[in-house]
Formats: C-alpha cells, structure tokens, sequence
C-alpha cells in the first residue's frame, strides 16, 4: 500500500470517532434560559432562523446575516430583526424567550398565530401577533425605527 503523503499532517483519529466514553457535546447547544422553549426545546439551528407568517410563504434568514436586534424591555411585545438585506418586525406579547433565542442563535423558527391551525397560548406563552417584512439595506430605509 502507498505510503499517505499527508500522514504528517493529520490529526490523531481523523475520520474516525475519538476514543472517549463520553460523548463530547456540540459547540452549538448551549441554551443559557433554563426553562427556555421557543420552538419547543430544538437548540440547534445549523444558521437559520425560519419566519413564518400567518399567511404567505415562510422564509429561511441566516443569523449570519442579522446585524441587528431591538426589542422592548421588560415589555417585550416588539422585536426588530435587522438583516443585511431586510429588517422583519415582529410583534406579539411575552417574547422573552425569543429575545435569549435570538441572543444565543439557538432560536430555530417565529410564526405568527395562526387561529385557523392553532390553539391560542396561555397566558405567559411567547405570543407572535404579527410580522412584518420590510425589503431593502438598513441604509435603503427611511423612517423605520431600528434601536
């Protein structure tokens, strides 16, 4: 067989699973709210951020591409999400864990209710009343209030 001439390169155990006892967990789990439940318990977005409105299509933005949020504290009723390319407002009541979601990228999806195809939450439960899209670079935009 044909000696590897990257051999030298290569890490200890690479391509194969590392001999530990314990699984090591991924860089991209950690939730710091420890009753957080924003888009029931999933923690790993792999770089997205679903939105889906009420009616229309639903949309995929990469939290690469958030510059940006502000949200009304202790009310939490309003986050704007600023992207590179559109800012989405989101309003609603008791938003807080979307907020630490948003914060720690481990937010996986926002809907807006839906009465049609949801039970309404109790009190207390993250509420998303409405959202709104606005197209264009934050510098493209006049008069929206983004923080």
């Amino acid at each position: 067989m044909a000696k590897n001439p990257l051999e030298k390169w290569e890490r200890p155990h690479a391509g194969k699973a590392a001999p530990s006892a314990e699984p090591q967990p991924e860089a991209d789990t950690v939730v710091e709210l420890a009753d957080y439940k924003a888009d029931k318990g999933k923690d790993r977005t792999h770089g997205w951020l679903k939105i889906k409105p009420a009616a229309g299509a639903a949309a995929l933005m990469s939290y690469a591409q958030l510059l940006k949020v502000t949200f009304d504290e202790p009310l939490f009723t309003e986050i704007v999400l600023v992207f590179s390319f559109e800012t989405v407002i989101v309003r609603g009541r008791d938003m807080q864990t979307h907020v630490t979601g948003l914060q720690t990228r481990s937010l996986g999806s926002i809907t807006e209710f839906n009465p049609a195809t949801q039970a309404l939450p109790a009190e207390g439960e993250p509420f998303v009343t409405s959202i709104e899209f606005v197209p264009g670079s934050p510098r493209d935009r006049q008069g929206i209030r983004t923080g």
